[in-house]
């Protein structure tokens, strides 16, 4: 499809608001456009030529605008006036949407949002629309939109007492079912989509933020057909129009509901995803610039409706008796959950897939690491606009502003201080010997290549005693290696066990390794509970500091893996890599298999980095770089794998026979 020139496409759209040309001849719409509109609007042709010029054009979309009544200038009175808007504004088949009808932004927002696996009230998308149409001719253009942007206030902290120095998370607050203020949207019922199951809907407040501003979320509740709860497993990746209809339990839920498990859904996502909490979330954002209390976080908020909606839950004691209480789910799904576990000991068990589990250096604002940090990402982005490296355009939108930065605003002590006070209330390893004597169950899955999750290297080296499973090339907007199992159930296999016991699953293991001139043997070894079925190893050379942008955004080559070999003796798992010339350093990694209660369990043996030469990193610097892999079994993949392979790169057949050979 031929893209039109901005200028023209401009002209064309802008003809809806009676905006004569400012250019007649550079912005003559083709014949092809002409005749479209001819057909769809003859009465245009006044000269009955039977075809049409611009002059025709702009006279026939005057004389409607006249006939428009002044109080409903913003509305078409003739259902040709909306056929004229969507075909002249559909002539948009360019880059960027210039202008756009009020169809085609609801359209374009709510792709979007779906792409992103979010979620928007199509009431609030049409309210955005009347707000940036600023001169309600039905079009918003680019000029509106930036228009908006620039007139919107500056939203200040609300005025409020400078609260006293307290605990993060009170305990007492989390436990008042009187503060609740419950109101119930839809009580108990049989559910209309299976009928399988009771349902309640209700809308809790989660907490008093500040004087007269409360924070108010749907929560569902779903228990058997007969009986009570015991305990529950809760999660907040819900959207919120979602909640308001019966929901149809999954087929693992449905296997919890029948072993007696509840279901608890509410609502953790954005502030301004939720409608009318968007100018909430900037209120949020003023009051912890202005006050640095933890309590105007994101992470609190989202944190308290996961415990609170567990309160509201339990109020419910006719359907629900105590038991153990399980979350889960990824990025703030999965930090809420492993939050509440440290905060409420109701809690008992968190899965945790892109989530921080460490207080790092780096995230505690250590200068030096950061300054490694920035310094490899500078390195890395001149090495972009110098060629060396080529940066697909829709990873670099994806991942910009993800590396681990300074925290702007104030001094970086006092931004120090603020990690140190809301930090270790955060992250599962600073409460770790706290945690085991609750008895509690934990698995994070980290992804090797997440912003969220970035310290990878240094959680390994300090707290390896943490379940971990690494997703090969794994992490928000990343596409997995290639040789990743497919076959993986660790969040099926972690609910399962936690809530019914039955085979026990992997514990975490530990690792060795040698470097013997131009080899590395690793070994691997499960000196705790059940033996792993398989086991496979990925390495990458000369990794960036995590956290940097050359860390996201190089992957782990898709030869860099191989399977690993069970010795029969000692029950380790080893292999010998064969290292790359002039490489300066090696991570490395390995995922092992097993099956518990009918799931396919994989646990990771600790993220390793093995220093080579110091000499040949600093070389590496500028142009991340791996060679191809010498292991003869890395460069044999198998029939799946090929397949895949060809799926996502077809010039790579350039025989065009279907197959791809090694």
């Amino acid at each position: 499809m031929n893209k039109q020139h901005p200028i023209l496409l401009f002209a064309i759209l802008a003809l809806l608001a009676a905006t004569p040309f400012a250019n007649a001849q550079a912005q003559q719409p083709s014949e092809k456009q002409l005749a479209q509109i001819l057909k769809r609007f003859p009465e245009a042709d006044t000269n009955k030529d039977g075809k049409l010029n611009t002059e025709e054009i702009q006279q026939f979309v005057k004389s409607r605008q006249r006939n428009r009544r002044p109080a409903a200038a913003a509305q078409p009175t003739q259902a040709g006036d909306a056929k004229l808007t969507e075909t002249l504004a559909g002539m948009n088949k360019g880059g960027g949407p210039n202008q756009e009808t009020k169809e085609q932004f609801i359209k374009r927002v709510e792709k979007n949002t779906k792409k992103s696996g979010k979620q928007l009230d199509k009431k609030a998308i049409e309210a955005r629309f009347q707000e940036m149409d600023a001169n309600q001719d039905g079009i918003v253009t680019r000029e509106e939109r930036r228009a908006r942007v620039k007139e919107a206030p500056k939203v200040e902290a609300p005025k409020v007492e400078k609260a006293t120095v307290g605990p993060i998370f009170n305990t007492e607050e989390i436990l008042d079912e009187s503060t609740l203020d419950i109101k119930i949207l839809q009580d108990w019922h049989v559910d209309e989509v299976t009928g399988a199951t009771r349902q309640k809907l209700i809308e809790i407040n989660v907490a008093e933020l500040w004087p007269g501003q409360d924070y108010r979320i749907p929560v569902r509740m779903t228990v058997p057909l007969k009986g009570k709860a015991k305990g529950f497993r809760i999660t907040g990746a819900n959207a919120y129009e979602g909640l308001m209809e019966d929901s149809k339990p999954s087929e693992f839920e449905a296997k919890l509901l029948a072993g007696g498990v509840g279901i608890v859904k509410t609502v953790v996502k954005p502030l301004r995803q939720i409608p009318g909490k968007r100018n909430l979330q900037r209120q949020m954002m003023a009051m912890m610039q202005k006050e640095r209390n933890p309590r105007y976080t994101i992470v609190w908020t989202w944190s308290m409706t996961l415990m609170r909606a567990a309160t509201a839950a339990y109020a419910e004691a006719d359907h629900f008796e105590k038991g153990k209480v399980a979350g889960s789910g990824s990025s703030k799904n999965g930090i809420s959950p492993a939050v509440a576990l440290i905060n409420d000991e109701r809690f008992t068990a968190t899965c945790s897939n892109h989530a921080f589990a460490y207080y790092s250096p780096i995230r505690m604002g250590d200068a030096e690491a950061l300054d490694e940090v920035e310094a490899a990402s500078k390195a890395f982005s001149e090495a972009v606009k110098a060629g060396d490296i080529e940066l697909e355009p829709e990873r670099a939108k994806a991942f910009r502003g993800k590396t681990a930065l300074r925290i702007a605003g104030g001094s970086q002590d006092e931004a120090r201080r603020s990690a140190d006070r809301l930090m270790p209330k955060l992250c599962v390893t600073e409460n770790w010997d706290r945690l085991m004597e609750r008895g509690v169950d934990i698995l994070f899955e980290p992804g090797t290549h997440d912003y969220v999750a970035y310290d990878i290297v240094w959680g390994a080296q300090n707290h390896p005693q943490l379940p971990v499973y690494y997703q090969p090339n794994g992490g928000h907007s990343q596409t997995p290696h290639v040789a990743v199992a497919e076959d993986e159930q660790n969040r099926e296999a972690f609910l399962w066990h936690h809530f019914f016991g039955g085979d026990p699953l992997l514990k975490p293991p530990t690792s060795s390794h040698k470097v013997d001139k131009d080899k590395l043997t690793v070994s691997v070894s499960f000196n705790e509970g059940p033996q792993p079925i398989s086991g496979r190893i990925w390495w990458i050379y000369d990794r960036a500091p995590e956290g940097s942008a050359p860390f996201l955004h190089v992957l782990i080559p898709e030869d860099q893996w191989a399977d690993m070999k069970r010795d029969p003796k000692t029950g380790s798992w080893t292999v010998t890599i064969p290292l790359k010339e002039g490489a300066s350093r090696i991570d490395f990694f390995s995922n092992h298999g097993h099956m518990a209660n009918g799931y396919k369990q994989y646990l990771s043996s600790p993220y390793t980095r093995v220093e080579l030469s110091a000499e040949a990193y600093s070389k590496t610097q500028r142009k991340p770089a791996a060679a191809p892999s010498t292991n003869p079994q890395a460069q044999r993949p198998s029939k799946e794998q090929v397949a895949r392979i060809l799926k996502r790169f077809p010039k790579a057949d350039k025989d065009k026979d279907g197959k791809l050979s090694t």
